[in-house]
């Protein structure tokens, strides 16, 4: 999963100060990717109360809420 991530981070030049807009971050394991790695915010949306608590609770845990948004909504609205 990890070298996906790097190879995704990498294709679209990612880098510290960037800020990445996910759309279905799943259980935030992407945005914590490239907080942690590339020192990039990235703002995550989800439509699942499920994915949204526990993303939220992994980003807390790994003190990363300065770099790292997730938000439960719709992309549509």
């Amino acid at each position: 999963q990890q070298q996906k991530f790097r190879r995704l981070a990498d294709a679209v030049g990612l880098h510290a100060g960037a800020h990445v807009l996910e759309i279905g971050c799943g259980w935030g394991g992407f945005a914590l990717f490239a907080a942690r790695t590339y020192g990039c915010r990235v703002t995550g949306i989800t439509v699942s109360e499920e994915q949204y608590e526990l993303a939220t609770s992994r980003v807390h845990a790994a003190e990363l809420e300065h770099l790292v948004d997730i938000r439960l909504c719709d992309y549509r609205d």
